[in-house]
């Protein structure tokens, strides 16, 4: 049997399915041992930000990665695929027998025993049907229902980091529990001692869920044999469940110690376990280090070896000393690691030995230099060719370095056209070609040649791009783009497969966090209007950009497009076309600000820059009240930031000092690059949503203290003066505002619900 992936590991020691069922159950020796089978699925989560590329896992399933279709590599992923990719562009894929052996240490992996992947741990399906098998063997005796406990039913114990380490009892606890006491019952019948038996067994998994201060019972020296060496299992058991791992120690040292006890040949392996979770907690006890605890571990694994315990058992114990070695000498494990995962027949271990491989300790370039396997390219893909690798060392000419130097490189760096060159002969069905197509794209200098490639590739119908790919491809492409039309369909990205299969309710964003600040931080308000009118555009950036030109447009007084954008907004808008009819109407310019900011203050879902989280298109979350600091939770329960902080957004406070200027777009004629470029001083100089719309209500407000708009906007305005992204004098504002709907309109519904200005 192995140790299931993160078994073991030096921060929580969470046992997930694979690891040694025994640890934690009372179990025969003969049923303790083999993982049934393989049950679960590749799930993998998504963040806020990477419905469209996902950073640490690639969207291809894991069969198809795992045998060259690698699309566009990213050097964040998780080490696991980078190591697939890796032996792939090595020219030594892994064929079906090691894709399977690999599959459930795929970080996406989901079994339904783990806390990952959104799920409650108490609540999935392995655990729940484990838990029930328990249940319905105690059936067989006469004993009160068995209910899991919570910590509101048992004591709270002193023991530190307890929760860590959840759950404490994996699935295979219930499991081997419910197969023992069957055979207990085959030997001895329903006697009163397998009903103490059973008692005993209850309060060991006490422990599992929840802190407890009971434990079962010293045997008498009178009870039978059996019962005795069961017992003593079950005491050493609780002991170690409830953290008390210097006594679980002792109690499974004389386990092993006792020929005649069913539990001896796997004391020892018990006894380690709880040392190496009391060293990885540094819970020492007085006059000891965590260095000692680990060795008095490797000790006795090393003994068990030695010992007549089966074979699964000293396997167990080899994966154990690895995860030791990873503390106490951990670049000599890594490098004994390095070397399996880089030699030519890879061994039966290899999932686990993926897994333990510590990809944070691929930093130092003189212990790299010594081996040019897995560890240097990964070292070299994350951190770069000259930063990882010594100075002078002469790489390989092969494509799985080539990939290496083209990830290092920067544009316009020398040697760029060496590099275009090489990656110009990557052969199309070669797991290299879409990740050196990529970086063509990315480092080529020449505009047109470059949207000549990304051309070729992303309309390639035989490349088999994902939605991921393609993603990643349009980013790479947006800074070559030449015309408005390939813009805006480039700008406009899908979500990948794993999310637009989902069971979100709400509306998605329409371009990624590249796109976005291309949108936001590089295109004059006059292109931003044609990409918003022009039919080419997909809908949904349509939509999405008509708040974007509105808000911007009103800022930085081009009455001339808010006229223009009035059919669209009443349209998204109908209980508001009065308002807006009426900022079209006003002829001066202190009233169309008075009453365009007005208007701006009771819909703080309209952006003043393109956003990339999550959000509802519905037209009533444009009106609906915002939250003390501007944010508001949408329906994915992902926060989205109101109004703005900054023009164009990146600073926290509109005081910060300003964003470098972003490299000028070559769509961009002389004369939009002139109009970007005193556009973007007049939106550097606007302050925080609030003081800006705040200072123009409140102006008005003490001309015209009875406008009718006036309630719901001096609300927002109360609101947001509390927190968020707001200046020194904020709070002061929006002590103003309050005032003011209280002495003016102290009948209106705004001034009910707003009780204070804090």
């Amino acid at each position: 049997m192995y140790l299931g992936k993160n078994c073991f590991s030096v921060v929580s020691l969470r046992l997930n399915r694979g690891c040694v069922a025994v640890v934690l159950a009372m179990a025969v020796f003969s049923s303790a041992y083999g993982a049934e089978g393989l049950a679960g699925k590749r799930a993998c989560e998504l963040g806020a930000n990477s419905i469209f590329a996902a950073y640490q896992w690639p969207e291809q399933s894991l069969d198809a990665f795992a045998t060259g279709t690698l699309g566009v590599l990213n050097p964040r992923y998780d080490h696991f695929y980078l190591f697939l990719a890796y032996r792939n562009l090595l020219g030594k894929p892994l064929d079906t027998v090691e894709v399977d052996r690999l599959r459930e240490f795929d970080p996406c992996w989901d079994d339904g025993s783990r806390g990952y992947h959104g799920n409650n741990w108490r609540d999935s399906v392995a655990m729940v049907n484990a838990r029930k098998s328990w249940a319905d063997a105690r059936k067989l005796v006469s004993t009160p229902p068995w209910q899991p406990p919570t910590s509101s039913t048992t004591e709270q114990t002193t023991l530190t980091h307890w929760d860590s380490y959840l759950p404490n009892c994996n699935p295979d606890s219930y499991r081997t529990a419910a197969r023992t006491l069957q055979l207990r019952i085959d030997a001895h019948g329903v006697s009163t001692w397998v009903e103490s038996w059973v008692k005993g067994q209850d309060q060991v998994f006490s422990h599992c869920e929840a802190r407890s201060v009971t434990f079962p019972i010293e045997p008498e020296p009178s009870t039978p044999k059996w019962y005795q060496a069961d017992r003593a299992y079950q005491i050493a058991a609780a002991k170690f469940y409830a953290g008390a791992y210097g006594e679980a120690t002792q109690r499974f040292d004389t386990i092993a110690r006792d020929k005649d006890s069913p539990w001896s040949s796997i004391g020892l392996y018990m006894a380690a376990r709880a040392l190496i979770r009391q060293a990885s907690l540094q819970v020492p006890p007085p006059d000891t280090t965590v260095e000692q605890i680990y060795t008095q571990a490797e000790l006795r694994l090393h003994e068990l070896k030695k010992s007549a315990a089966a074979p699964a058992l000293k396997r167990d114990a080899d994966r154990l000393l690895q995860r030791v070695g990873l503390v106490t000498d951990p670049y000599g494990m890594r490098s004994a690691l390095d070397e399996r995962l880089s030699s030519d027949n890879l061994p039966e271990t290899i999932g686990q030995d993926v897994r333990d491989f510590d990809a944070a300790l691929a930093i130092e370039s003189t212990f790299l230099a010594q081996r040019l396997g897995f560890g240097a390219w990964l070292a070299a893909m994350r951190m770069g060719v000259d930063v990882a690798l010594p100075d002078g060392l002469e790489l390989p000419k092969t494509e799985l370095w080539l990939l290496a130097k083209l990830q290092s490189a920067k544009p316009g760096s020398a040697g760029i056209p060496n590099l275009l060159r090489e990656a110009g002969n990557v052969s199309r069905g070669s797991p290299a070609f879409v990740t050196a197509r990529y970086h063509m794209i990315r480092l080529e200098s020449n505009h047109a040649a470059a949207m000549a490639i990304a051309r070729a590739i992303l309309n390639d119908t035989n490349v088999g791009l994902t939605q991921q790919d393609r993603n990643r491809i349009a980013d790479v492409s947006l800074p070559h783009v030449q015309s408005k039309l390939e813009f805006s369909n480039l700008v406009y990205v899908l979500p990948m497969k794993a999310y637009a299969t989902s069971t979100a309710t709400g509306g998605l964003p329409v371009v990624d966090v590249v796109g976005a600040k291309v949108l936001n931080e590089s295109l004059p308000l006059d292109v931003l209007y044609d990409l918003q009118r022009a039919r080419t555009t997909p809908n949904p950036l349509r939509k999405a950009l008509l708040g974007v030109v509105w808000v911007r447009a009103f800022v930085l007084q081009r009455w001339d497009i808010l006229e223009r954008l009035e059919v669209d907004m009443k349209s998204l808008l109908p209980s508001n076309r009065e308002e807006l009819i009426e900022i079209r109407m006003a002829t001066a310019i202190p009233q169309k600000r008075a009453l365009g900011a007005i208007f701006l203050a009771k819909h703080p879902g309209l952006l003043g820059s393109i956003s990339t989280q999550f959000y509802s298109t519905d037209p009533k979350d444009i009106a609906e009240l915002a939250l003390p600091n501007m944010h508001r939770r949408s329906v994915e329960a992902i926060d989205r930031r109101n109004w703005w902080c900054s023009l164009p957004e990146g600073r926290y406070f509109s005081t910060d000092p300003a964003p470098p200027e972003p490299p000028l777009h070559p769509m961009l004629s002389p004369k939009e690059i002139s109009a970007w470029r005193s556009e973007r001083l007049t939106l550097l100089a606007i302050p925080n949503a609030t003081d800006y719309l705040g200072n123009i209500v409140l102006d008005w407000a003490s001309t015209h203290p009875k406008d009718r708009g006036l309630p719901t906007a001096l609300r927002m305005i109360v609101r947001s003066a509390r927190g968020g992204c707001v200046g020194p004098d904020t709070q002061a504002l929006g002590k103003r505002a309050f005032r003011h709907l209280h002495r003016h309109f102290p009948s209106s519904e705004a001034a009910k619900i707003t009780f204070s200005h804090r």
